[in-house]
C-alpha cells in the first residue's frame, strides 16, 4: 500500500488523546478530555485499515505468505514491547510491595502470552489495584489486535477464491461484532470493553474500508466531497471532547468517532484543510513514534503515581509525558527502526534480542508467582500470618462471601452460634465482612445467632447503584432489596450497616481522594463531584434507614474504619526486623483519621437528626486514641489485612466493643 502521511498524523492525535486522558489533568475541578480513551477505538480501525489493505494487496498479487506475515508482525510489535516489559519489571522490583509485584507478574505473563485482555477481564475490579497503578493494565489493546491478526489473514486467504462474497461476510461480521458490543454493554460491559468478539468491528471497519479503496483506487472525490476528511475530523474532535466514562463503550455510539475516522481516511485529499493538517511534519512525526509512545506512556505514569503515594499531581505527570516523548524518541530510532529491517537485524539475531529478555522476564514472573508470602516477609513469624486473613465462617455456607448465589439468603455467611433463629444482619460491602469476625466472636460469647450479607464495592444502600458495570451494579441495588426483604420477612431484631463510606465520595487520605467508587441514585446522572456523591450518598441512606425501621429492627450503624497509611505487612515486617517503633511512626494519625471521616461522620450525624433510634458505633474509640495514632495492630498481631480492612486479628481487640452494637 502506498504510504499515507495522513493517517500518521491521525495516529498522532489517538495517541496524544489517550495520553492526556490517563493523565488525569483538571480544570476548576473538572477533568479534561474524558472521550481520550477514544484514541484506542481509532487506532482498532487504523490497524484494520493497514494490515486488511497489505493482505488483501499481497493475496491479489499472488505473493502472500503467512510466515513473512507473522514475522513483519513480530518485528513490529515485539522489539518495543520487549524493551518496555524488561524496564517496568525493574521498576517494579524496584517500587511495588510484594503483593503489587505479584499483581504485576500476572500481567506480565499475560502480556508476554497476548492474552492480557482476558487476564484484565477476568481480574477482580474492587480487590485489584486501581487501573492507574496497573503498569501494563494498558497492553490489552495489544492483545486484542494480535488475537485479530492470528484469524483476520486465514480469514482472507480462505476467501481468497470467493472474493465476490468476502466484503459482504467481513459486513454481516462486522454488523455482528457491533450488536454484540452494544448488548454487552448493557449486560456486561467489562466483556464489551475487553474481549475481541466486541471490538472486531471497529478493526473489520478499518478492513472493509481498505479493500473499497482498493477496488476503486480510491474514493471518487466530487467536489462536494472534498471536506468531508475535515467534517471527519470535527466528528472525531467533538466525540473525544464530549465522550466521557458513563458514555455507554463500545457501543453503537462508538460508531460516531469510528466513522468519522472513516471519512478521513477514506477521502483524505490535498484540498482538504483536515488531511494537509495531519500530514503536516510535526504530526507526522509523532505518529510515527505512537506505537512507542503508547507503550511507555502508561507504565511511566503508573510508576510515577506509585513513588507517590498513588498520587498522581499535574506536575508529576507534565514530568512522566516530557520522559515518555524521550524514551519513545530513542526507543522509534533505535529499536523500532532497525528491528523491522531484515539487513540490519537478521531472523536469527531477531530471536535472540527478542527471545531472551522475554525468558528473562518470564522467569521473574514465575519467582514471584511460586514464591510463598511469607517469603517476602522474612522478618514476621510465620505463626503471625494468620492475623492477616480476612474472616472466613466456621459454621454454615462455605464460600459464602462474594458468590454467584448470593440473591439466596440460604447462601449468606452465617454468624455466631449454630442452629439458632437468626436475630441480627450485618449489611454491607467487604468491610462489613472484615468486621465480620469481631461481630461473630461477640455474637458467640453472647449465644446469639446472625447472617452476613456483603458485597465487595456495594454499600447495599436501597435506591443506590455504584458505578461498577452491569451485572454488577444492578446486582447491588437488587441486594440491597433483598437484604431489606429478608429483615421483613424473618423479624430480624437487630440489623448493623458497615460498609466503607468514604470509598464512594473520596476513596483514600489523598488530595486527589484516589480511587474513588462513582454512586448514583438509580436511574439518575452520575455524579461528578465529591459534594454530589455526598449528597447521593446521605439521601440513599436516609432511604434505607426509614425502610428499615418500618420494619421494626434496631439500626446500627459502624463509621468509617481508619484507613491506615501503610500495607500492613511492611510495617510488621520492620517491626520484627528490629525498628521498634514501627507500630507507632508508620500507624495513621488520629487527627488525619478526623479530618478523612469529617464528611461522612457529618452525613451520619444529620441521619440521626431526622432518626434518633438509630445507633452509631466507631471503630476509632478501640482502635484509635493512645499515642495520638490509630493502630494497625499490636506485637501478638496485626488488625487490619490491608490499608483498610480489618482483619481476623482485629476480634482481639474489638469483640467486646462489638458486643454492645448486639445487646
Amino acid at each position: 500500500m502506498q504510504y499515507r502521511p495522513e493517517i500518521d498524523g491521525l495516529r498522532a492525535i489517538c495517541v496524544m488523546s489517550v495520553i492526556v486522558y490517563h493523565a488525569r489533568f483538571t480544570v476548576g475541578g473538572d477533568r479534561i478530555l474524558q472521550g481520550g480513551y477514544l484514541g484506542v477505538d481509532l487506532f482498532f480501525l487504523i490497524s484494520g485499515f493497514l494490515i486488511g489493505g497489505i493482505v488483501t494487496s499481497e493475496l491479489r498479487e499472488g505473493r502472500f505468505s503467512l510466515w513473512n506475515f507473522y514475522e513483519r508482525r513480530a518485528r513490529r510489535i515485539l522489539p518495543a514491547l520487549v524493551c518496555v516489559l524488561v524496564a517496568s519489571s525493574v521498576a517494579a522490583v524496584l517500587l511495588m510491595t510484594p503483593a503489587a509485584l505479584r499483581e504485576f507478574s500476572q500481567s506480565l505473563v499475560s502480556t508476554i502470552f497476548f492474552f492480557s485482555n482476558i487476564h484484565f477481564l477476568f481480574q477482580d475490579s474492587y480487590t485489584a489495584a486501581p487501573s492507574q497503578l496497573q503498569p501494563l493494565l494498558h497492553t490489552w489493546s495489544l492483545s486484542v489486535e494480535e488475537q485479530f491478526y492470528l484469524v483476520l489473514p486465514l480469514a482472507l486467504l480462505l476467501l481468497r477464491r470467493r472474493a465476490q462474497f468476502q466484503m459482504g461476510i467481513l459486513s454481516v461480521l462486522s454488523v455482528l461484532s457491533l450488536m454484540l458490543a452494544s448488548t454487552l454493554v448493557t449486560t456486561n460491559n467489562a466483556a464489551a470493553f475487553f474481549l475481541p468478539f466486541s471490538r472486531a468491528w471497529e478493526l473489520l471497519i478499518g478492513a472493509i474500508l481498505a479493500q473499497v479503496l482498493l477496488d476503486s483506487d480510491r474514493v471518487e472525490q466530487p467536489s462536494a466531497a472534498r471536506y468531508l476528511p475535515s467534517l471527519g475530523a470535527g466528528i472525531v474532535v467533538v466525540s473525544i471532547a464530549f465522550f466521557d466514562e458513563t458514555t455507554p463503550h463500545p457501543s453503537i455510539i462508538t460508531l460516531l468517532p469510528i466513522l468519522g475516522g472513516v471519512l478521513i481516511i477514506g477521502w483524505a485529499n490535498p484540498w482538504d484543510p483536515a488531511t494537509r493538517l495531519l500530514a503536516s511534519r510535526p504530526l507526522v512525526a509523532v505518529g510515527l513514534a505512537s506505537y512507542s509512545l503508547y507503550l511507555w506512556h502508561f507504565p511511566i505514569f503508573a510508576f510515577l503515581r506509585i513513588g507517590n503515594d498513588g498520587t498522581g499531581t499535574s506536575g508529576l505527570m507534565v514530568s512522566g509525558m516530557v520522559l515518555t516523548a524521550v524514551l519513545s524518541a530513542l526507543t522509534w530510532r533505535w529499536v523500532e527502526q532497525p528491528f523491522r529491517r531484515r539487513d540490519s537485524v537478521p531472523l536469527r539475531m531477531f530471536y535472540l534480542w527478542a527471545g531472551l529478555p522475554l525468558v528473562g522476564s518470564l522467569v521473574l514472573a514465575t519467582v514471584v508467582l511460586t514464591r510463598p508470602v511469607e517469603g517476602a516477609y522474612p522478618s514476621i513469624p510465620s505463626d503471625f500470618f494468620a492475623s492477616f486473613e480476612v474472616f472466613e465462617p466456621s459454621t454454615g455456607p462455605a464460600d459464602c462471601i462474594d458468590q454467584n448465589g448470593f440473591m439466596n439468603p440460604t447462601t449468606w455467611c452465617q454468624l455466631g452460634v449454630d442452629g439458632s433463629r437468626p436475630s441480627f444482619l450485618l449489611v454491607g460491602d467487604s468491610h462489613a465482612e472484615a468486621l465480620a469476625a469481631s461481630i461473630d466472636a461477640a455474637a458467640r460469647k453472647m449465644g446469639l445467632s446472625g447472617r452476613l450479607v456483603a458485597r465487595s464495592g456495594c454499600p447495599l444502600l436501597l435506591g443506590l447503584e455504584p458505578q461498577r458495570g452491569q451485572p454488577m451494579s444492578q446486582q447491588c441495588a437488587d441486594l440491597a432489596e433483598r437484604a431489606l426483604d429478608y429483615v421483613e420477612r424473618e423479624s430480624i431484631k437487630t440489623v448493623i450497616f458497615a460498609s466503607r463510606w468514604n470509598y464512594y465520595t473520596c476513596g483514600e487520605p489523598k488530595p486527589d481522594c484516589g480511587f474513588t467508587q462513582n454512586i448514583r441514585a438509580l436511574g439518575g446522572e452520575w455524579p461528578a463531584s465529591l459534594a454530589e456523591r455526598t449528597l447521593v450518598l446521605s439521601i440513599a441512606l436516609n432511604q434505607t434507614l426509614a425502610a428499615y425501621l418500618s420494619s421494626g429492627a434496631e439500626l446500627h450503624i459502624v463509621t468509617q474504619v481508619p484507613h491506615q497509611l501503610r500495607d500492613p505487612k511492611e510495617v510488621f515486617e520492620a517491626y520484627f526486623a528490629g525498628q521498634d517503633d514501627a507500630l507507632t511512626a508508620m500507624a495513621l494519625p488520629v487527627a488525619d483519621h478526623q479530618v478523612f471521616g469529617a464528611a461522612i461522620g457529618e452525613m451520619f450525624r444529620s441521619a440521626v437528626a431526622v432518626y434518633p433510634d438509630v445507633v452509631i458505633h466507631d471503630p476509632g474509640r478501640v482502635l484509635c486514641g493512645k499515642g495520638g495514632i490509630c493502630r494497625i495492630g499490636a506485637e501478638y498481631a496485626s488488625f487490619y489485612s490491608d490499608d483498610d480492612h480489618l482483619s481476623v486479628g482485629s476480634a482481639t481487640v474489638m469483640s467486646d466493643w462489638a458486643q454492645g452494637i448486639l445487646r
